[in-house]
């Protein structure tokens, strides 16, 4: 039940209504509420007018309420906020760098003042020519994403002129990941990837050479007609989910041809997906920059995994991703299916065999189901998943000195990494430390976890279990 006043800071209360009983009168009262300020800068060092701002109690990145904006002076302000704890998002600047999103966090206090400024100051001028195989590749978009993990929240991306040539601010030396892709033929379409290390310096030129292949092939049904609007993915053996540069993909075109590009040097895992259609995968070995053709796939017809995702009091929980994988590949393979209202679902099973379903829910730590037989009976039982809150893991990261450090960013890794997991940290990403070195890692599901910090490789990374739905506490030192 949510209350709001023109004159009041709104007002939320959580109401269980049971079947058939009464509810206990609800008093809620409103308060004054905090205030929220800050100035935000561009690279230059220079107040940065009409940037929006949100503020975003829980998991994602939709505010709670209405954005705000800079005034000219690069200033914002925010009044009458309910108390409590929320992540400031400063949305992209889509003039300067269309990926660039940051988020820190904040405490509202009733009757207080909080102040949350962006200095987004380059540190690094840096300057880049990218080609492949002496050639200049130009006219599309580059990516500079730092690896270490928590890093797509630091994107800084540009534009490439036609000859290969680009300028952006970096705000932090190390190594970074690089994405180039062919914005004008939509977005995702890869032309290449690799990976960099900037050094420690005021202005950085560097040639960036992609040696990316191609995969060429087909996607057909069982009497060997097209299937328009199939997948085919391609995920470096040995990778983890989610990790850059470690796969790409493809959609397939009207006459049953893909074309997948940006696909680095070592061997894939190509699997030809397709909604009503089993998987299927091939080993694929690409070396430097190689075309390999005539990687075609016949799909068989599939049979159907239902079932309901359920929380921990067996209600349905609406709206959740549930998608099958084939035990042990490194990616879902399957068209994920969204719950109705009650919690249910339908999916194709991307096997006649075994298989693992994995659901995903905002609120909620992943769940799955391992090793699930799909019955061929229509009226047999379906896949069941409860999910949970989940675990929470409190990170400190303090300096040599034990000082808590304002701003890090923690970066956490399964030790079995999995598609669910990937998709619930978009949901709930980890907000950077506060000014006591803390922040907290939401919705975990139980298992052993690798923490470290984004951009600090010195730092040494810790290994942390957590169980059940309570907290577990690490502390990350840096050198």
């Amino acid at each position: 039940v949510t209350v709001e006043h023109i004159g009041y800071a709104a007002e939320k209360k959580d109401v269980v209504i049971k079947e058939d009983e009464p509810t206990e009168e609800l008093t809620i009262h409103l308060g004054q509420g905090g205030t929220l300020r800050g100035t935000v800068r561009d690279e230059s060092g220079q107040p940065s007018p009409n940037r929006v701002l949100g503020l975003i109690e829980g998991g994602g990145f939709v505010p709670d309420g209405n954005t705000v904006r800079t005034n000219e002076a690069g200033e914002y302000r925010v009044e009458r906020v309910r108390p409590g704890t929320y992540r400031v998002v400063l949305y992209p600047d889509p003039s300067v760098n269309a990926m660039n999103m940051q988020h820190k966090s904040a405490t509202i206090r009733a009757d207080e003042e909080t102040v949350v400024d962006f200095d987004n100051e380059a540190k690094i001028a840096f300057e880049g020519h990218l080609t492949r195989g002496g050639r200049p590749v130009g006219e599309v978009t580059v990516m500079l994403i730092p690896a270490g993990g928590g890093g797509m929240m630091q994107t800084r991306s540009a534009g490439v002129d036609i000859g290969g040539r680009f300028e952006l601010g970096l705000s932090q030396a190390g190594e970074y990941n690089v994405v180039v892709q062919d914005l004008k033929q939509g977005f995702g379409t890869l032309v290449g990837q690799t990976s960099i290390v900037v050094p420690d310096e005021p202005t950085v030129r560097l040639e960036i050479q992609l040696q990316s292949g191609t995969i060429l092939g087909t996607v057909l049904d069982s009497d060997g007609n097209p299937i328009e609007g199939a997948v085919v993915s391609a995920v470096l053996e040995g990778a983890r989910a989610g990790e850059i540069g470690a796969g790409t993909g493809a959609m397939v075109e009207a006459d049953g041809s893909f074309r997948i590009e940006g696909a680095n040097e070592g061997t894939y895992a190509v699997s030809a997906i397709a909604d009503g259609y089993q998987v299927a995968t091939r080993r694929v070995t690409l070396g430097g920059s190689s075309v390999v053709d005539g990687i075609d796939f016949r799909l068989q017809t599939a049979g159907e995994v239902r079932g309901q995702v359920v929380d921990a009091q067996g209600n349905g929980i609406p709206g959740a991703l549930v998608f099958a994988t084939l035990p042990g590949a490194p990616a879902a393979t399957s068209i994920p299916s969204e719950t109705d209202a009650q919690g249910f679902f339908r999916l194709s099973a991307p096997t006649d065999g075994a298989c693992d379903i994995e659901a995903v829910a905002r609120g909620f730590a992943p769940g799955a189901l391992r090793g699930f037989v799909p019955s061929t009976d229509s009226e047999g039982p379906g896949a069941r998943i409860t999910l949970t809150p989940g675990a929470t893991l409190l990170v400190r990261i303090v300096d040599a000195s034990g000082a808590g450090v304002d701003g890090a960013q923690p970066a956490i890794q399964p030790q079995s990494p999995s598609q669910a997991f990937t998709l619930a940290r978009l949901f709930a990403p980890i907000p950077p430390t506060d000014a006591t070195g803390s922040t907290h890692v939401l919705g975990l599901a139980p298992g052993t976890y690798t923490i470290s910090v984004a951009g600090q490789p010195d730092a040494v990374p810790l290994t942390v279990h957590v169980s059940g739905d309570g907290e577990s506490r690490v502390t990350l030192q840096l050198p």
